[in-house]
């Protein structure tokens, strides 16, 4: 298998090979501790084509179900590799068919968040998209992701909700601006208990927020709303927050709870992305181009897969078997 080196780009410390209809090609090495005695060894991704995968210690491949077997994304070594030993693993993500479920948070309330703090990335006040695999219970509510600023008071230039009724779900969104906020919310019209892919697009220059909701194989617009005036604002002490609004806020319009419902892939992009962008966000090939966030749960703390690498601050909730 030829690599060479303009194929390949840097993904959170791995690299991938596009975001082709395909799936991407991942190359890493496997995180674990080599003592002599460990032979259990994790992956950023669950490889989606087991057996075909290359793994190599010491330069020498090793066989699958002989010299190590693999689930989910979990290596087992058949002998531990040693302190001096060097392995690399080549695989495949993407596509498959049945895709293999992840790792997904779920969030009770109470002190339930992923706190991802302050980042210059995440103040975005014209074009940007959000992306993210939801499951809504019957009891739902709360903030899904927002960034606040924090002051005296509170701006944002962007902020997720829960909205809507049992098994009749539908997603608020809203930022502030100047003279006041600019929110709408989406009848999505989600059932209870049910795994869905949120996309939402906003355009900076025609002023709207576009709704999509996909189930990994097919996408539909919801709505596309315009709105009259651009978020502003800035200070330093502003924070990206998931499944809460930071302590203190007052404004009517963010609510104060956290959130009940349940979590997997979050990806924030600083431009505009098209529905069949987010369908391919939707099976784990978000388009790289402005991706600002790259999140797939399961890490504590969890880690940004982008370029950025940001760590998200985790506070509760729980490991659960993600979306199929």
């Amino acid at each position: 298998m030829a690599v060479k080196a303009p194929d390949w780009r840097l993904v959170g410390g791995a690299f991938d090979q596009g975001t082709g209809g395909g799936g991407d090609e991942i190359a890493e090495v496997p995180i674990g501790t080599k003592n002599g005695s460990n032979t259990i060894f994790t992956l950023t991704y669950s490889p989606t084509q087991y057996p075909v995968i290359w793994l190599f210690l010491n330069g020498d491949f090793q066989t699958p179900d002989v010299e190590f077997t693999l689930t989910g994304n979990t290596i087992t070594y058949a002998t531990a590799p040693t302190a001096t030993d060097e392995h690399f693993i080549i695989y495949h993500i993407g596509l498959a068919s049945p895709r293999a479920p992840g790792t997904a948070r779920s969030f009770a309330g109470g002190t339930d968040q992923l706190d991802w703090g302050h980042d210059s990335r995440f103040e975005l006040l014209g074009d940007m998209a959000i992306g993210f695999w939801i499951k809504l219970p019957s009891n739902a509510a709360g903030p899904i992701i927002g960034y606040f600023y924090i002051t005296t008071g509170v701006d944002a230039p962007f902020v997720v909700q829960v909205a809507g009724s049992s098994d009749s779900w539908g997603i608020k969104y809203g930022h502030d601006y100047s003279g006041g906020v600019q929110e709408h919310t989406f009848s999505a019209n989600l059932r209870n208990s049910q795994w869905y892919y949120i996309g939402l697009t906003r355009d900076g220059t025609a002023k709207t927020v576009a709704l999509y909701v996909s189930n990994g194989s097919t996408i539909s617009l919801i709505e596309t709303w315009s709105y009259s005036f651009a978020p502003g604002g800035s200070v330093s002490q502003s924070r990206l927050a998931v499944g809460f609004s930071p302590d203190g806020l007052t404004d009517s319009h963010i609510p104060t709870a956290r959130l009940t419902g349940t979590l997997q892939e979050h990806y924030i992009w600083s431009s505009v992305r098209t529905s069949d962008e987010h369908l391919a966000a939707s099976n784990g090939n978000p388009i790289t181009t402005d991706l600002v966030l790259r999140c797939q749960m399961g890490n504590t703390p969890e880690q940004d897969l982008s370029s950025a690498h940001a760590i998200g601050t985790v506070t509760g909730t729980t490991l659960v078997q993600g979306h199929s």
